[in-house]
């Protein structure tokens, strides 16, 4: 499906504090909408290809956002 998606690389802090959970989590990526993201989900985004670490989470707690965590995937 195409939805609307915000995808940013962590840095700093969050990457540390991720990475202790998740050690390759690369990027945080947001969704509008119902939660449909699982572990199985990819984000395509302009030739770039980021797959999802886990099922989404409902940022707002009101079904409007929903985030992961997600890895970049390199090569072939």
């Amino acid at each position: 499906a195409e939805v609307w998606a915000s995808i940013e690389p962590l840095s700093g802090r969050e990457l540390y504090s991720a990475q202790q959970t998740v050690p390759q989590v690369t990027h945080a990526v947001t969704t509008r909408g119902p939660n449909r993201l699982t572990a199985n989900s990819r984000i395509i985004f302009r030739g770039r290809v980021f797959q999802l670490l886990g099922a989404g989470r409902d940022k707002d707690e009101r079904g409007i956002l929903v985030d992961a965590l997600a890895v970049e995937v390199t090569g072939g």
